[in-house]
């Protein structure tokens, strides 16, 4: 997808944004931290960071039972 394309989110409020970052990006790094230290799923782990004024405000992951 290139940067001109935007995706459209019905669900999306008003005056906000989606974006897709880079793994290099330092947030996508603390949502990978999220991962290996919150995961308790070992089959598909996944964390996630919520941001606001960049700052991690919050983190979690998936707590999978399918060990």
């Amino acid at each position: 997808m290139s940067t001109k394309e935007q995706v459209q989110y019905p669900y999306m409020p008003a005056n906000r944004e989606f974006k897709f970052v880079p793994v290099s990006d330092p947030l996508m790094q603390a949502a990978r931290a999220a991962t290996d230290e919150l995961s308790g799923c070992c089959w598909w782990p996944t964390g996630a960071v919520l941001v606001r004024d960049g700052e991690v405000i919050a983190r979690g992951a998936n707590q999978g039972t399918w060990q």
